[in-house]
């Protein structure tokens, strides 16, 4: 016999708490581990960018590798903690 599960309600506070949590282990976001390479394959898609969102950005880890091909980069988290990193690294 399967359990049944109750489905969980996703709600803004959850959401946030969720992200702050997982934004403790930076070595596990794709852009930690894959990103320069990634902005690296891309760039010929978008060599006359002048700007970028990176949505979603978590650590923020993108950034620096946009911004090493020129590009102006803003960053939108749900989570006010990986907004504070980004925020922190900034100002480093």
């Amino acid at each position: 016999m399967r359990k049944q599960y109750k489905m969980m309600e996703w709600t803004d506070e959850k959401i946030m708490k969720f992200w702050n949590y997982k934004s403790q282990f930076q070595e596990n976001y794709f852009a930690y581990q894959v990103g320069e390479a990634v902005v690296n394959r891309l760039h010929k898609y978008f060599l006359h960018a002048k700007n970028a969102l990176d949505f979603g950005a978590g650590g923020g880890f993108l950034i620096p590798y946009l911004m090493s091909k020129g590009i102006e980069v803003s960053a939108l988290d749900f989570s006010p903690d990986s907004i504070a990193v980004i925020n922190n690294c900034k100002s480093n």
